[in-house]
Protein backbone atom coordinates (compact mmCIF):
# COMPACT_ATOMS: atom_id res chain seq x y z
CA UNK A 1 0.00 0.00 0.00
CA UNK A 2 1.30 3.83 -0.73
CA UNK A 3 0.32 6.74 0.98
CA UNK A 4 0.04 9.85 -0.56
CA UNK A 5 -0.30 13.31 1.03
CA UNK A 6 -1.67 15.68 -1.74
CA UNK A 7 -2.73 19.32 -1.45
CA UNK A 8 -5.99 19.92 -2.81
CA UNK A 9 -7.58 23.19 -4.80
CA UNK A 10 -9.14 24.71 -7.93
CA UNK A 11 -8.90 27.87 -9.51
CA UNK A 12 -12.04 29.80 -7.13
CA UNK A 13 -11.43 27.21 -4.10
CA UNK A 14 -9.30 30.16 -2.46
CA UNK A 15 -8.22 27.24 0.09
CA UNK A 16 -5.95 24.38 -0.38
CA UNK A 17 -7.30 21.25 1.94
CA UNK A 18 -4.44 18.88 2.48
CA UNK A 19 -5.66 15.13 2.11
CA UNK A 20 -3.70 11.71 2.96
CA UNK A 21 -4.29 9.30 0.19
CA UNK A 22 -4.02 5.60 -0.17
CA UNK A 23 -3.45 3.44 -3.26
CA UNK A 24 -3.74 -0.16 -3.71
CA UNK A 25 -5.60 -0.84 -0.60
CA UNK A 26 -6.76 -4.27 -1.02
CA UNK A 27 -9.50 -4.30 1.60
CA UNK A 28 -11.42 -1.75 0.10
CA UNK A 29 -13.66 -2.95 -2.70
CA UNK A 30 -12.45 -1.87 -6.39
CA UNK A 31 -9.48 -0.16 -4.32
CA UNK A 32 -11.32 3.32 -5.25
CA UNK A 33 -12.30 4.95 -2.09
CA UNK A 34 -9.48 6.05 -1.16
CA UNK A 35 -7.84 7.57 -3.67
CA UNK A 36 -8.64 11.42 -5.66
CA UNK A 37 -10.83 11.22 -9.03
CA UNK A 38 -10.42 14.37 -11.41
CA UNK A 39 -14.57 14.48 -11.26
CA UNK A 40 -13.85 16.25 -7.04
CA UNK A 41 -11.73 18.72 -8.76
CA UNK A 42 -14.53 19.52 -11.40
CA UNK A 43 -17.34 19.02 -8.75
CA UNK A 44 -15.15 21.82 -6.51
CA UNK A 45 -14.98 24.41 -9.06
CA UNK A 46 -18.24 24.48 -9.87
CA UNK A 47 -19.13 24.37 -5.75
CA UNK A 48 -16.95 27.85 -5.64
CA UNK A 49 -18.17 29.59 -8.55
CA UNK A 50 -21.76 29.24 -7.06
CA UNK A 51 -20.80 29.54 -3.25
CA UNK A 52 -23.45 32.32 -2.32
CA UNK A 53 -26.23 30.53 -3.68
CA UNK A 54 -24.93 26.53 -3.03
CA UNK A 55 -22.82 26.35 -0.52
CA UNK A 56 -22.17 29.54 1.97
CA UNK A 57 -24.21 28.97 5.08
CA UNK A 58 -25.93 25.71 4.01
CA UNK A 59 -26.28 21.91 5.18
CA UNK A 60 -24.77 19.59 3.31
CA UNK A 61 -24.33 16.06 2.81
CA UNK A 62 -22.08 14.24 0.57
CA UNK A 63 -22.56 10.75 -0.96
CA UNK A 64 -19.52 8.25 -1.95
CA UNK A 65 -17.68 10.98 0.03
CA UNK A 66 -14.21 8.48 -0.09
CA UNK A 67 -11.26 10.68 1.36
CA UNK A 68 -13.79 13.70 1.91
CA UNK A 69 -11.98 16.39 -0.93
CA UNK A 70 -15.19 17.52 -1.61
CA UNK A 71 -16.93 17.96 1.76
CA UNK A 72 -14.26 19.61 3.26
CA UNK A 73 -14.03 21.99 0.33
CA UNK A 74 -17.46 22.85 1.16
CA UNK A 75 -16.69 23.63 4.73
CA UNK A 76 -13.82 25.79 3.46
CA UNK A 77 -16.63 27.62 1.55
CA UNK A 78 -18.38 28.51 4.26
CA UNK A 79 -21.52 25.50 4.69
CA UNK A 80 -22.97 25.43 8.23
CA UNK A 81 -22.56 21.73 8.12
CA UNK A 82 -20.88 18.88 5.99
CA UNK A 83 -21.84 15.21 6.68
CA UNK A 84 -18.92 12.83 5.30
CA UNK A 85 -20.66 9.83 4.21
CA UNK A 86 -19.26 6.67 2.64
CA UNK A 87 -19.80 2.75 3.06
CA UNK A 88 -16.13 1.16 3.72
CA UNK A 89 -14.47 1.71 7.26
CA UNK A 90 -11.05 2.02 6.09
CA UNK A 91 -12.22 5.29 3.77
CA UNK A 92 -14.43 6.73 6.54
CA UNK A 93 -11.24 6.14 9.04
CA UNK A 94 -8.78 8.18 5.83
CA UNK A 95 -12.07 11.15 5.42
CA UNK A 96 -11.92 11.48 9.31
CA UNK A 97 -7.95 11.94 9.54
CA UNK A 98 -8.46 14.42 6.70
CA UNK A 99 -10.91 16.30 8.58
CA UNK A 100 -9.03 16.56 11.55
CA UNK A 101 -5.53 17.67 9.47
CA UNK A 102 -7.70 20.64 8.21
CA UNK A 103 -8.87 21.55 11.53
CA UNK A 104 -12.84 21.16 10.67
CA UNK A 105 -13.46 18.23 12.79
CA UNK A 106 -12.73 19.18 16.40
CA UNK A 107 -9.27 21.82 15.60
CA UNK A 108 -9.63 25.43 15.65
CA UNK A 109 -12.16 25.46 12.72
CA UNK A 110 -15.00 23.48 14.14
CA UNK A 111 -16.63 26.28 15.10
CA UNK A 112 -17.19 27.56 11.87
CA UNK A 113 -18.60 24.29 10.23
CA UNK A 114 -19.97 21.48 12.10
CA UNK A 115 -18.48 18.24 10.69
CA UNK A 116 -19.28 14.92 11.44
CA UNK A 117 -18.23 11.79 9.55
CA UNK A 118 -20.91 8.51 9.20
CA UNK A 119 -21.06 5.50 7.39
CA UNK A 120 -23.53 5.18 4.58
CA UNK A 121 -24.29 2.37 2.79
CA UNK A 122 -26.62 3.03 -0.29
CA UNK A 123 -28.01 -0.41 -0.47
CA UNK A 124 -29.00 -0.56 3.62
CA UNK A 125 -31.44 2.09 4.83
CA UNK A 126 -30.57 1.42 7.99
CA UNK A 127 -27.36 3.38 7.32
CA UNK A 128 -29.25 6.49 5.90
CA UNK A 129 -28.80 9.51 7.88
CA UNK A 130 -31.85 9.87 10.38
CA UNK A 131 -31.28 13.32 11.59
CA UNK A 132 -31.31 16.30 10.24
CA UNK A 133 -32.37 18.12 6.87
CA UNK A 134 -30.20 18.94 3.80
CA UNK A 135 -30.26 21.81 1.40
CA UNK A 136 -27.84 20.39 -0.81
CA UNK A 137 -26.57 16.87 -1.69
CA UNK A 138 -23.39 16.08 -3.69
CA UNK A 139 -21.20 13.40 -5.03
CA UNK A 140 -18.57 13.08 -7.25
CA UNK A 141 -18.12 10.50 -9.82
CA UNK A 142 -20.63 7.60 -7.63
CA UNK A 143 -21.51 6.27 -10.70
CA UNK A 144 -18.98 2.97 -10.60
CA UNK A 145 -20.92 0.44 -11.96
CA UNK A 146 -24.42 0.37 -13.44
CA UNK A 147 -25.94 -1.94 -10.67
CA UNK A 148 -25.44 0.56 -8.40
CA UNK A 149 -27.24 3.58 -10.22
CA UNK A 150 -30.68 2.16 -8.28
CA UNK A 151 -29.50 1.90 -4.68
CA UNK A 152 -27.61 5.08 -5.28
CA UNK A 153 -30.59 6.95 -6.58
CA UNK A 154 -32.80 5.34 -3.51
CA UNK A 155 -29.81 6.99 -1.05
CA UNK A 156 -30.42 10.26 -3.06
CA UNK A 157 -34.01 10.02 -3.05
CA UNK A 158 -34.09 9.38 0.52
CA UNK A 159 -32.51 12.26 1.91
CA UNK A 160 -34.52 14.69 0.11
CA UNK A 161 -36.47 15.45 2.71
CA UNK A 162 -35.84 19.66 2.87
CA UNK A 163 -37.66 21.86 -0.11
CA UNK A 164 -35.98 23.23 -1.73
CA UNK A 165 -32.97 20.48 -1.53
CA UNK A 166 -30.88 20.31 -4.56
CA UNK A 167 -28.39 17.12 -5.64
CA UNK A 168 -25.54 17.66 -7.69
CA UNK A 169 -23.22 14.72 -9.38
CA UNK A 170 -20.41 14.84 -11.07
CA UNK A 171 -20.48 11.51 -12.85
CA UNK A 172 -17.50 10.13 -14.48
CA UNK A 173 -17.30 11.21 -18.26
CA UNK A 174 -15.67 8.10 -19.38
CA UNK A 175 -18.74 5.98 -19.79
CA UNK A 176 -21.83 7.72 -20.02
CA UNK A 177 -24.06 4.92 -19.92
CA UNK A 178 -23.50 5.07 -16.07
CA UNK A 179 -25.10 8.61 -16.18
CA UNK A 180 -28.07 7.35 -18.28
CA UNK A 181 -28.79 4.56 -15.72
CA UNK A 182 -28.67 6.89 -12.87
CA UNK A 183 -31.08 9.18 -14.39
CA UNK A 184 -33.31 6.75 -15.87
CA UNK A 185 -34.06 6.08 -11.90
CA UNK A 186 -35.40 9.40 -11.25
CA UNK A 187 -38.58 10.00 -13.08
CA UNK A 188 -40.45 7.44 -11.26
CA UNK A 189 -39.87 8.97 -8.09
CA UNK A 190 -40.92 12.30 -8.85
CA UNK A 191 -37.43 13.54 -9.51
CA UNK A 192 -36.31 15.74 -12.43
CA UNK A 193 -32.80 16.20 -13.42
CA UNK A 194 -30.74 18.79 -16.01
CA UNK A 195 -27.43 18.09 -17.40
CA UNK A 196 -25.16 20.83 -17.32
CA UNK A 197 -21.47 21.18 -18.79
CA UNK A 198 -22.31 18.51 -21.24
CA UNK A 199 -22.29 14.92 -18.73
CA UNK A 200 -20.60 16.42 -16.06
CA UNK A 201 -23.33 18.15 -13.81
CA UNK A 202 -26.64 16.89 -13.49
CA UNK A 203 -28.75 18.74 -10.60
CA UNK A 204 -31.78 17.05 -9.11
CA UNK A 205 -34.78 18.19 -7.28
CA UNK A 206 -38.47 17.70 -6.45
CA UNK A 207 -40.27 18.36 -9.51
CA UNK A 208 -42.07 21.52 -8.42
CA UNK A 209 -38.68 22.93 -7.87
CA UNK A 210 -36.87 23.27 -11.08
CA UNK A 211 -33.38 24.87 -11.57
CA UNK A 212 -31.68 25.42 -14.52
CA UNK A 213 -27.79 25.59 -14.29
CA UNK A 214 -26.28 26.39 -17.60
CA UNK A 215 -23.49 28.38 -17.96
Amino acid sequence: MLTEHRVFTTPHLGHAVTLTLEHERDDVPLRTGCRLWSSSYALVERLALERDALVKGKHILELGAGVGACSLACAALGAASVCVTDRDEAVLALAHGNARRNGWYDGEKSCECDVSVKRLDWSDESTYVQSGEFDLIIAADMIYLEEHAAPQENAVHAHLTHEPCTFITCPPHRRTQLVQAFTAETPPRGLSHHTSHGALFAPLQHEKQTTNTTT
